[in-house]
This record gives structure tokens, sequence and C-alpha cells, in this order.
């Protein structure tokens, strides 16, 4: 018999394949079209696929997937190329027995800090949920649609999915952007989409922005005429969101804003002004805006308890590369390891208590009022409200070789070089881990630790997810306990091409 081993990360299996290409022979004979294009993982191991020049790139890549029984997120060409999910084969200039390299798709968490709820992408595309069922938890009414997602976000109580077709699929409140009709179809093309608190915002490849909602979060851009008028003309690049308004940076450098005042939805500069061009990306508290611009300085809005106003700080604010948002604060890392912080100073906006070791710091995770920076030897300060935690005293012989920090709203998760998961901050938000989920956790090594507004859910190596904090918050999962099992594989389903 003419087999193939499959051996990979996931596992090695057997797929027959004389069948299936004696069934393709004949069927190429009926249609001489058909084409057999390979299709390779990193590890080397490929398999035949018999296609048709119209086919689109997701429909071989779906294939491959299925017959590899690995999610694949995309298919790349010999010269590096990654080819568009929905172009046809024949754009993509494909011919028979070309061989195109897979990347492989990995199980990945949703959630936030003002979601009660979690979203499992599994490896294949399909999707699980869990928590409160009236905030994203229960997402069976539009299971049928949640196939081959992408990229799943999250608002404080609805789900929206991004399939690999750039369709959008949600669920969940619907005041809380659980239902996208009115725009369904627009959202068509969605590279991207960000979440208020209570509305949606997706950006199409084109550079459009479609919003929906509530009108006060956002959720209605055409209420602001000039804004509107504005976005519609120009290219959007990128958008943020703080709990109750949008900023969008424009393509030509600018920014626009929109939804709450209060929180950042009023930009107080046009787009003639010079303060707001040359903008590279935007950040985000609960209440406040930080615009990082191309030289390495800082803009900030909104709020000025929550981070709305850097002067203070700005003659520091100089060689900015990152920047990180608590709730009502923000820290900036320069260029050279430092640090600097401004904004609610209960909240993580005062530093000066740990600023001589916050040097050669590489990243910064946030909770509602806390900061925890990992440097570059792997070791974390924190800083900020110590019930938020500000304060990892107790777990600090702990905290080495740290690899990532999440944190809740109260609590923080590290992830360490070995795979080892160490937590702190408020119990009930997840700053401590019960016995039998530490049980699970030593027994595997942990891929990716994600929070919603007072759990953490972790995705293991074995293929297993865990979760713990307030179990009314997705803290408890055993209700969907069986589907979080082997989440790195396929699911042995027929495909829908």
């Amino acid at each position: 018999m003419d087999r193939m081993f499959v051996d990979d990360f996931f596992g090695g299996h057997w797929i027959d394949s004389t069948s299936k290409r004696r069934e393709a022979g004949s069927q190429r004979l009926a249609d001489p079209r058909l084409m057999e294009v390979h299709v390779a993982l990193l590890s080397g191991q490929s398999v035949a696929i018999w296609v048709l020049p119209d086919d689109t790139v997701n429909k071989l890549r779906l294939q491959a997937q299925a017959a590899l029984a690995v999610g694949l997120a995309g298919l790349v060409t010999q010269s590096g190329e990654l080819l568009k999910g929905l172009a046809t084969l024949q754009e993509c200039q494909l011919q028979h027995g070309d061989m195109v390299h897979a990347t492989v798709r990995m199980a990945t968490l949703a959630s936030t800090r003002q979601s009660m709820a979690f979203a499992l992408m599994r490896s294949d595309g399909s999707v699980v949920t869990w928590g409160p069922t009236d905030r994203g938890g229960d997402s069976s009414e539009v299971q049928h649609q949640l196939r081959d997602v992408e990229r799943i976000v999250a608002t404080g109580g609805a789900f929206a999915a991004v399939r690999a077709d750039r369709r959008v699929v949600t669920w969940g409140e619907s005041t809380m952007g659980g239902n996208c009709s009115a725009v369904a179809m627009q959202l068509q093309d969605v590279v991207a989409v960000r979440g208020t608190v209570h509305a949606f915002a997706a950006l199409t490849g084109g550079g459009r922005v479609i919003t929906w909602g509530r009108d006060e979060a956002g959720g209605n851009l055409g209420v602001v005429a000039a804004v509107h008028s504005t976005i519609t003309r120009t290219k959007v690049r990128d958008v943020v969101a703080t709990d109750y308004a949008f900023a969008a940076v424009l393509c030509d450098g600018t920014v626009q804003a929109w939804g709450g005042p209060e929180f950042g939805g009023h930009c107080p500069w046009g787009r003639s002004d010079k303060e707001l061009q040359g903008v590279k990306s935007l950040h985000a508290t609960s209440r406040a805006f930080a615009a990082l611009k191309e030289d390495g300085t800082v803009v900030a809005w909104g709020d000025r308890t929550a981070g709305g106003d850097a002067r203070l700080v700005r003659p520091r604010l100089q060689g900015v590369v990152q920047i990180q948002g608590s709730d009502y604060a923000f820290a900036a890392i320069l260029a050279d390891g430092g640090v600097v912080t401004w904004g609610c100073e209960r909240a993580g906006g005062d530093s000066t208590a740990v600023q001589e070791q916050l040097k050669d710091v590489r990243s910064i995770a946030a909770t509602e009022a806390a900061f925890a920076a990992i440097r570059g030897d792997g070791s974390v300060v924190t800083w900020g409200n110590e019930l938020s935690g500000g304060d990892s005293s107790h777990v600090q012989q702990q905290l080495e070789d740290v690899a990532n920090i999440t944190g809740s709203v109260a609590a923080f998760a590290a992830i360490l070089e070995n795979g080892k998961v160490v937590t702190w901050g408020d119990p009930y938000s997840g700053g401590k881990i019960p016995d039998t989920v530490q049980s699970q956790l030593d027994a595997s090594f942990a891929q990716q630790v994600q929070a919603s507004r007072q759990a953490f859910a972790a995705i293991l190596a074995n293929g297993t997810v865990v979760s713990w904090g307030h179990p009314l918050q997705g803290g408890n999962s055993s209700m969907v306990a069986p589907e979080l099992q082997n989440v790195h594989q396929v699911a042995l389903q027929e495909a829908d091409f």
C-alpha cells in the first residue's frame, strides 16, 4: 500500500494516498484543468492536493489541513511570498507540480480586562466559549458560522471573530457589540477588529472603518460628521480603543477620535496641527489615549486623571519605543531601557519607588492599577496599587527567566521560560492558583496565558486548556472541559470547502 507518514509537532500519523491519487487521476482525465500542488510543513513532510486554477488559496489550505490533520494558518511560496487567502491559484500563478509551504495555526485564547468570558480558537479554526452566557460565554447560536476563524476580539460582553474569508461573526450581549446585523453587508475584507466596552470597530484591507454597538461608546462613527468625513476620505492604518472611545491613526500619520469625549473621544488637535502629525502608533488606558510619534515623542489626550495629560513628563518622553496602559496610567519604555510613567499615581503613574530598578526593560504588562516590567535578564519589577498586583515581593524569588506577563483587573500571571506559571495579586481575580489547577500546570508546559476581568486561562503544550479565578468570570470552564482537550488537533469532521 502506498502510504505517507506525516510526522510533525502534533504527532505522527499515516495518510493512505493511493486511492486518492487514483481518484484524482481519473478526475483529471475528465477535467484536464486539475493540477497537483504540494503543501509542505516546516518538518519537510508534505501532501499532494488536487485543485483547480480557480480554487482559492483558502480552499487549498483547508484541504491540506484536513489531509495533514494539522491546523494551517497560511501558505507561503518558495520565494517567501504569503499567498492571499481569497486569491485564486491562477491569480497566484501556481502551476501543476508546484510546492508551497504551510505555517501552522496555533490555538489561541481571547478575552480582555473588561470581559467576563473567554473564547478559545482551536488550531483548526473552530471556537469554544465559556463564562456568563449573556456576556459572550455562549456561542451556540453562531457555532455553525465559527469555522476557519483566524482571530477573536472581545468587548465587555461580546466577541467578534474574523474568519479566513475576512467576514465577521459576532455573539454575546447585543448592546455590547454582539449583534452586527446592521452593518453585516459592509463587513467584508476585514483585517482587524478592536473593541471598547460596548462597541466594535472593524478595519478593512482598503483602510475603511465600520463600527457597531452603542453610539456613546464609539459604535456609530457617523454621529461625528467631521470625523466620519475624514476617515471616509483617508485610509486608516490602525484603530485603538479606550473603554468608551476609539482613535484611528490614518495612513498620512494623523489621528481622528470618536466616542465618549471624557474617554478620549474628542481629540483637541486638528489634522493640520503639527502636535498630532507623524504618529506611529496609538495606545490607551481606560479613559485616555497616547500617540507615539515617529520621532519617539508622545502626545496624550483624554481624562487627565487617567493619563490624558503628559505635559509634566514630556521632557523625559524622548526616544520612546513602547507604551503600555493600565486603566488609569501610562508607562513608556525608552530606547535605553528606562521607563517613564504618568497618570494616576496610585494606579502606576508614579514609579519613583522603583525607578532605579527600571533599567534594561524589554516589556511591560498592566492590571487595572499596577504595572509589571520584564527586564533583559528575565527578572520582574512591579509598582502601583499593591492590591492590584503592584506588590510581587512574596513571589519575587520565583520570578526568574520570565518570558511573558498578562494582567487581569487586579492580578498578574507570568509564564517562565521553562513553561511554569507564577501568579500574584488579588486571589479573587486569579492571583492564586487552586491546587487542582496547579497540578495540571505542573504536568505540562504553558504556551499562552490570557486574562479576563477576574480570571485566567492557559493553553498547555499537551493540548489542554485550564482556567482559574472568579468562577463567574471565566474561572470555571468545567462545562466545556471535553472541548478543551487536544486543542492543537484538527477535528475529524468533513470540511466545508
